[in-house]
């Protein structure tokens, strides 16, 4: 479940229209509290599970991703894991889907990095590697911390101009 969480999180870093972190970041929650309830296998809804895919798409995104692969592959192993595996998955779960929540609403730059976290900790999940849990939850703070203060920031500027204008 790491693996397909990772992918789902990854789509959203890709550069796209406004409004598509609501499709792209929903799977993440949906799969995030799979995790956190301990299910065996992924459930998605079907207009998005029925989703086809175009072979030469496909085969032109596995070979542009297929050299980060493997580099990725030579630095991940199994150490430094605080967890159970069912505790593991409760604890990037939760965290998925708080994230996720994140990549859904409409924050103008405020996406990337909750999803660049969500995909850190999958990685970590699906190696078991607390090296890069630990980097998931350093980039899990600092993306709510930058998601927050946009969001702090437009209402700051909201309030101000209503101020200004009565």
């Amino acid at each position: 479940m790491g693996a397909v969480l990772a992918f789902f999180a990854a789509l959203n870093l890709i550069p796209a229209p406004p409004g598509t972190s609501l499709i792209l970041g929903l799977p993440i929650v949906i799969i995030s509290l799979q995790l956190l309830l301990a299910h065996n296998s992924i459930w998605l809804p079907d207009r998005i599970a029925s989703h086809v895919v175009q072979p030469a798409t496909l085969a032109k995104l596995i070979k542009s991703i297929m050299p980060w692969l493997l580099r990725l592959e030579s630095i991940l192993k199994p150490r430094y894991w605080p967890f159970s595996k069912s505790t593991g998955q409760s604890v990037v779960g939760a965290l998925g889907i708080f994230l996720g929540m994140i990549v859904v609403f409409p924050i103008p730059m405020g996406n990337a990095a909750p999803a660049f976290a969500v995909s850190l900790l999958a990685i970590a999940l699906s190696e078991r590697d607390g090296l890069w849990l630990a980097a998931g939850f350093v980039v899990a703070i600092l993306a709510t911390l930058l998601a927050g203060s946009i969001v702090a920031g437009a209402a700051f500027a909201a309030s101000a101009a209503w101020h200004m204008a009565g």
